[in-house]
């Protein structure tokens, strides 16, 4: 569509440039256009948004010739136009959006026409099967009065269309000639896929064309590069384009598989022998029964019987097979009418204009150009009943075009110059006229016994004469021929006065108004409720409507496009010359071309003609009073003699252009001036050349001035740029002067900076030496150091096991001592109570008061155990807290370190502000002289200067703020550390004042408790001599369960345990308190138990 577009832009600016002598869009000689279809759009486009008359385009040509593809250029063409005609940034967007959205409506509207007017003939792929006559509807057209919008702001916009048919050729449903195919549709809807036909029909899943009687396998799957899927798929976005979806679209898809499934119902004579008919695949009638959604009982009574009323009463006839399968036909066929007027209305409806109210000014509602396009002609051998319709309707296009291009020339020259007109063919005569065919066959059609042989009859006895009318000696009886513009043709009327009749009984009727599909029921309600008025039949009708709509075309201006078909097999780039000489002859453009060349073919009037040449009389003409005065005269013939006069003057110079023409190459009449071909084209040539010399005088004058303003604009841009471009040297050059200073002080300070670091590195690895050395002499001393003080220790620990090793020693002398004087003197009682020399009562308490002694000596000594334990975990805690308190001093010590870092660091970034005071002064020293060398960059070095010291101020607040968040960080941990070990300290020293209390008064209660303890068994036992023993029992110190426990634990003396050691036999419980005996091996002891002795260990707490 984009080169279609610029083809389209080509024509119409050629077009718009032309100047109209006898009818617009009529090119000069010199510059003569080929003929194209874009230069008819656009010429009917111009004269429809200039004159406002409302224009028809006429496609004729044989069957074959592109009518078909030569209206959808048409149609493309004409909604293009106004985004082409407007210069860009005019009219409105959404005028622009709602012209295109119509332009895709009606091209929409085609295709879908096409799919279910259009099938395959033999001579072409996509004939069109019906006529067409097409109002495409524009808004903003100018007055009917002549008056043209301003410029081309208000160009005309395609805002909808209307749509005509005329004879869709509906017998081709049920059968088509030889090499020729049904309706597209079918094929179509056949070759989706099946999931999607499924969907409208499960009947139709998993068929193909060959399944279907109506269709028959398709010879052409490939039209115009397209299959049917492809084309199929196109339709249906065609259907939804105009509103025909989901619900509307099955059910319209459904309507079309009534149709096809319809031809597969077969019948057969009915086997009883009575007469009638029967189906014969009753499989088949169930299936269409259920898409058409009618009982099969109903499908069969109106198939095979026929209802006859005869006064009240009614009664059956039965249908022989052959009239049950013409009925089904019959049914089929309407069914098929009924789709295709739907779709006409919903066409129509989709693509109306919209309606508006009253319109203001110049522009009006709509302005229409009509496109029609009829059937082509058609010289099959015979023709029937359609081809009879089309023929007809082509023959009356073809005495349009005659009216058009002859006629009308020979009745204005007649006019003029009182000649006759050309005369009404004789061919229309036989058709038309008041007793021509279409009037004999409907009179057959009223007669009750009217056959086609007596309908051939009437018409040669009627038409005898007529040299249209072809009367052959061997011709059958019910064949006639008519001799058509095109050629002779053969007509076969067997069925002529059935198809004429188009009649449809109210059996089928009444059937098809069952049905559950609206669309195949709607048409034949309305059939129904339309029955009982006159009788009107199909070529009358079509009669009618042809007039009228040539009454249509007569309102408007017509303009033709005759198709010209280069060979009949289809071929491209292949010309039949005899073929194309026929059509040529057919079409009577011979007679056009004389008519016009040798007639004077321009016609202007007088004042038109002198106004329009006024430009070539010279100024020492004398006419040109006479001229001028013409206009004031009220005499036609001076006017018509001056104006002889006038262009006598003016075309003495012409010699007749390339054919050399003799005679006068212009003839005055009493209202026009008429000129012959060639010389108003070489009145134009002149004309333009005087005006462009004109022109071209102003268009010097214009373009000097202008090319003076743009001498002075480009002048002063010179100034500039040289200006600029000489700043930029010399700002280049001091850029790299500058650089070049830059470069030489940063090798200098390089060097500096490399010398700097070389002696750093140096003192850097002075300083790791000597710090080695250091470190490994103190870790020398140090390692000695702790080797002496580990010799020390173990000499001193050595020293102290022992001594804690002589005591235990001796404490165990003592111990074993006390324990075998107690031993003898419970032996010595145990034998006096022998002797019976003491009393019971005596024996029991002492025995029970050494027992008790011995238990709270062991008690006292397990006591004292813990002590030493409990003092042992107290040391540990007291050497723990002094380690921690020396690495609380090791951390001090480290920050001070760190502090003293921190110092140097500071004195260093202070001795490295200096420098860079130092460099920066010089820095500044330096830029101080460039700048003083350099003026012009004044302003940017002070600026660079600025911006330096303001960094160096931010750098020096930087640096100050942080070294004295560095100095508040260090104080304030120096402070918490102080603070913390002061803590510490306390702490720790609070600790070990009240360890010391503690066990200060827990040794002297202990003490206390011993001394009452012993007083007490001293007092009742009278065993002073065991006090002793008993004593130094309490402060020694013994294994406890297998645990060694040293001299060097650091126990103090004060918390000592008493370990006694005692029998199972001996009552423990009546002296101790049961909750302050505790059993070492985890049982209680048993007081009362007898049996084997055993040892236990009670600890006595003191």
């Amino acid at each position: 569509r984009k080169t279609a577009a610029t083809e389209i832009s080509r024509f119409h600016r050629r077009a718009m440039s032309e100047e109209s002598s006898f009818y617009p869009g009529v090119p000069d000689a010199t510059s003569r256009p080929e003929p194209h279809v874009f230069d008819t759009s656009c010429a009917a486009y111009r004269a429809l948004a200039t004159t406002g008359a409302d224009q028809t385009i006429l496609l004729s040509g044989e069957s074959g010739s592109g009518k078909t593809e030569t209206a959808k250029i048409l149609t493309d063409s004409l909604g293009q136009l106004r985004s082409l005609a407007q210069p860009p940034g005019w009219g409105d967007d959404s005028a622009d959006a709602a012209a295109e959205a119509a332009v895709d409506r009606i091209v929409q509207s085609g295709l879908v026409l096409e799919a279910f007017g259009n099938a395959s003939t033999r001579r072409s792929e996509n004939s069109s099967r019906f006529g067409k006559f097409v109002r495409l509807y524009f808004k903003g057209a100018a007055t009917a009065r002549g008056e043209s919008p301003a410029g081309y702001a208000h160009a005309p916009a395609l805002v909808g269309s209307a749509c005509e048919t005329y004879v869709l050729e509906k017998a081709r449903v049920v059968r088509s000639r030889r090499k020729d195919q049904n309706f597209h549709i079918f094929y179509q809807i056949l070759a989706a896929d099946d999931d999607f036909k499924a969907s409208v029909w499960k009947g139709l899943a998993g068929t193909g064309a060959d399944s279907f009687r109506y269709v028959g396998c398709s010879e052409r799957a490939v039209i115009d590069g397209e299959s049917d899927a492809e084309r199929f798929g196109r339709t249906v976005r065609a259907l939804e384009a105009v509103g025909v979806r989901e619900g509307r679209l099955v059910t319209l898809l459904r309507a079309v598989c009534v149709v096809l499934q319809m031809g597969n119902v077969l019948f057969d004579a009915n086997p009883n022998g009575k007469g009638g008919s029967v189906v014969a695949n009753p499989k088949e009638l169930g299936k269409l029964a259920e898409v058409m959604g009618v009982s099969a009982g109903d499908l069969v009574t109106a198939f095979t019987l026929r209802q006859v009323k005869t006064g009240r009463i009614m009664f059956n006839i039965d249908q022989s097979p052959g009239e049950a399968a013409k009925n089904r036909d019959t049914l089929a066929v309407a069914v098929y009418m009924n789709i295709f007027e739907y779709l006409v209305e919903t066409l129509d409806a989709a693509t109306a204009p919209p309606k508006e109210r009253r319109p203001s000014g110049w522009e009006r509602a709509a302005g229409c150009i009509n496109l029609l396009d009829m059937s082509g002609f058609e010289a099959d051998d015979p023709c029937q009943f359609e081809q009879l319709c089309t023929n007809y309707a082509n023959e009356v296009l073809q005495v349009r075009y005659v009216e058009d291009n002859i006629r009308a020339i020979d009745m204005e020259l007649g006019a003029e110059e009182k000649r006759g007109v050309f005369n009404y063919p004789e061919v229309l005569q036989l058709l038309a006229g008041r007793c021509g065919l279409i009037a004999i066959l409907d009179e057959e059609c009223l007669r009750p016994k009217a056959s086609s042989q007596s309908f051939v009859d009437k018409l040669k006895q009627i038409h005898g004469d007529n040299s249209c009318l072809i009367r052959k000696k061997r011709a059958v009886g019910d064949e006639f021929g008519i001799r058509h513009y095109a050629g002779e043709i053969t007509y076969k009327s067997r069925k002529f006065i059935a198809r004429n009749k188009d009649a449809i009984s109210d059996d089928l009727v009444g059937c098809a108004t069952k049905s559950s599909n609206e669309i195949v029921s709607s048409g034949f309600v309305t059939l129904l409720l339309s029955r009982g008025g006159p009788l009107d039949t199909v070529l009358g009708t079509f009669k009618r409507r042809l007039k009228a709509l040539m009454k249509a075309v007569r309102a408007t201006r017509c303009r033709h496009v005759r198709c010209i078909k280069p060979n009949d097999a289809g071929m491209p780039r292949v010309t039949d010359h005899l073929r194309v000489l026929e059509q040529i002859r057919a079409a009577r453009f011979v007679e056009t071309l004389a008519v016009s060349l040798g007639r004077y073919r321009h016609g202007l009037f007088h004042s038109e003609a002198i106004d329009r040449f006024r430009c070539l009389w010279g100024p020492e003409d004398d006419v040109e009073d006479d001229v001028e005065d013409d206009a004031e005269e009220d005499s036609k013939d001076e006017g018509r003699k001056r104006a002889e006069r006038l262009f006598e003057r003016l075309l003495s110079g012409y010699d007749g252009g390339p054919e050399g023409e003799e005679g006068s190459f212009f003839m005055c009449g009493r209202t026009k001036i008429y000129f012959r071909g060639g010389s108003l084209e070489y009145l134009g040539a002149k004309r333009r050349a005087v005006r462009g010399a004109a022109a071209a005088k102003v268009q010097s004058l214009v373009r000097s001035r202008g090319a003076r303003s743009r001498f002075l604009v480009l002048r002063g841009a010179v100034v500039a740029v040289q200006t600029t471009f000489r700043r930029c040297i010399d700002t280049t050059l001091v850029r790299h002067r500058f650089g070049a200073c830059v470069v030489i002080q940063n090798a200098f300070r390089f060097h500096r900076a490399r010398s700097d670091l070389r002696r750093l590195k140096i003192e850097a690895a002075a300083r790791r030496i000597q710090g080695w050395y250091r470190g490994c002499t103190a870790k020398k001393n140090f390692v000695e150091k702790v080797t002496a003080v580990k010799k020390i220790q173990a000499f001193h620990a050595k020293s102290v096991r022992r001594a804690s090793f002589a005591s235990l020693v001796s404490v165990a002398v003592k111990d074993s001592r006390a324990d075998a004087k107690m031993v003898g003197l419970l032996g010595d009682l145990q034998q006096l109570s022998v002797n019976g020399t003491r009393s019971t009562v005596l024996e029991r308490r002492s025995r029970e008061m050494l027992l008790y002694a011995r238990e709270q000596i062991l008690q006292l000594k397990n006591m004292t155990s813990n002590q030493k334990n409990d003092n042992l975990e107290i040391s540990k805690q007291y050497s723990n807290l002094q380690h921690r308190l020396v690495s609380e001093a090791a951390v001090l010590e480290a920050m001070k370190l760190e502090m003293a870092k921190l110092q140097e660091t500071v004195k260093v970034l202070q001795k490295e502000l200096s420098d860079q005071k130092a460099a920066s002064k010089s820095k500044e020293r330096e830029q101080e002289d460039t700048l003083f060398m350099l003026e012009y960059r004044e302003v940017e070095f002070r600026a660079e200067k600025e911006a330096m010291r303001n960094k160096h101020r931010q750098e020096r607040a930087e640096l100050k703020k942080a070294m004295d968040a560095m100095e508040r960080q260090h104080a304030t941990k120096s402070s918490l550390a102080v603070k913390e070990r002061a803590s510490a300290e306390e702490e720790l020293q609070r600790k070990i004042d009240d360890l010391k209390r503690d066990i200060e008064e827990e040794d002297l209660s202990n003490k206390l408790a011993f001394r009452s303890m012993m007083g007490a068994l001293n007092g009742s036992c009278g065993l002073g001599a065991m006090e002793s023993d008993v004593a130094s029992v309490a402060t020694a110190e013994d294994d406890v369960n297998g645990e060694e426990v040293g001299a060097d634990d650091g126990i103090p003396e004060t918390g000592r345990s008493v370990v006694v050691r005692a029998m199972d036999n001996i009552d423990v419980e009546g002296i101790l308190a049961l909750d302050r005996v505790r059993d070492m091996g985890g049982k209680r002891p048993d007081a009362r138990g007898g049996g084997a002795e055993r040892e236990k260990i009670v600890f006595l707490k003191i």
